[in-house]
């Protein structure tokens, strides 16, 4: 049978040695993807219970393992990348079904797990694997989005509001920074030097001075973005700001020196965004290496690559073999979502789920059931 390939969505990863690690959107199936040849390879998974199949949110890798957070806020699940194993470690931050986490970091050997709205953090010790949780302070935010780290201080930026928390890890305390200007729909910050750039959901982009604790707004004269959910993420680089739409349509890059803008056109020859996806957000989680960030193919089909150098854009192929795919979830008895030609895939692959092991008349059988079967 010929390689049938598939668009592999998913929602974070982590970066190795020229590859990206990740867990597919649909089975959370654990994924290595060289970024020089494209090539995608279905990992396995070891474990007493082998991989529970939730959904991923937020990753990161420390030495060789993966973490990953469940979008249920309930798990942090460690995967080693060399040996396949699986753990769990219960963390107890659900709060609502997804988006129940602003911002994750390490710190030495611990890992920081912000929430949005449990109204805590939670700190993973990778050597004794002991959780721990922190309760923010009141200061009359009710929901952090999204944060970033310096040097031992954590700082985590709430959606709507003026007041960002930081905490300063290496003292254990916290501080409480109050900005001249509200925060409306704050959806991302990105460091640069000594700058945090924070971006809300229609486009406006501040800069916030956190040694003199000034903020202003950069004016980069091109309102491409002015609805709800129409800008998602933001990435610094030497001489560029760029920002990376939620539902809108367009790329935005922003000259670092003079803030001049201009709208990202040099896609493929193929490009598009999947209309079925219209509801995710089309950039959502990424990692990085010294010279590149990599964002999550989630709705396009394409990895997004900048380079932090240059600022340069380049796009990799996010595809699989869609029948070695199915074989896997067939094996893990997963669940199979109707796609074209996947009957073919159940026939002719040899599975013990077949029935019929000649399969000379599964074809028939299934079709005279869907004609008599009653709605």
């Amino acid at each position: 049978m010929n390689r049938r390939l598939e668009t592999v969505s998913f929602r974070d990863c982590i970066y190795s040695e020229d590859s990206l690690y990740f867990f597919s959107s649909l089975n959370s199936l654990p994924m290595k993807q060289n970024i020089k040849t494209g090539e995608i390879t279905i990992l396995p998974a070891y474990s007493k219970e082998n991989l529970r199949e939730k959904a991923i949110d937020l990753e990161i890798l420390h030495g060789r393992n993966l973490y990953a957070l469940d979008i249920r806020g309930e798990y942090l699940i460690k995967y080693n990348i060399d040996t396949y194993e699986v753990s769990y470690y219960e963390i107890a931050c659900f709060h609502s079904v997804d988006a129940n986490f602003a911002y994750m970091d390490i710190l030495d050997n611990d890992i920081y797990i912000f929430t949005r709205e449990a109204g805590k953090f939670v700190v993973f010790d990778t050597g004794k694997e002991e959780v721990r949780s922190v309760t923010y302070p009141d200061v009359g935010e009710d929901k952090y989005i999204c944060g970033c780290k310096i040097e031992k201080s954590f700082f985590v930026f709430p959606q709507n509001g003026n007041k960002i928390l930081e905490y300063a890890a290496g003292e254990n305390v916290w501080r409480v920074h109050k900005l001249q200007e509200n925060l409306k729909r704050c959806v991302h910050a990105a460091i640069k030097e000594d700058k945090i750039y924070i971006l809300l959901e229609d486009g406006t982009v501040f800069q916030w001075d956190v040694k003199k604790e000034t903020l202003n707004k950069i004016d980069y004269n091109l309102p491409v973005y002015s609805k709800k959910n129409t800008a998602s993420r933001i990435c610094c680089t030497m001489d560029w700001i760029i920002i990376l739409p939620a539902k809108a349509q367009d790329i935005v890059q922003i000259n670092c020196n003079h803030y001049e803008a201009a709208i990202y056109r040099d896609y493929p020859a193929n490009f598009s965004y999947d209309s079925d996806k219209k509801h995710w957000s089309k950039y959502y989680g990424y990692c990085e290496n010294a010279t590149a960030y990599y964002f999550a193919c989630r709705t396009s089909g394409y990895i997004l690559k900048i380079e932090k150098q240059s600022g340069k854009i380049f796009w990799i192929k996010s595809e699989a073999d869609g029948w070695e795919i199915e074989k896997v979830n067939l094996e893990k008895g997963s669940t199979i979502y109707e796609k074209e030609g996947y009957l073919e895939c159940l026939i002719t692959r040899d599975n013990n789920k077949v029935a019929d092991r000649k399969r000379t008349n599964i074809g028939k059988t299934i079709w005279r059931m869907l004609l008599t079967c009653k709605h």
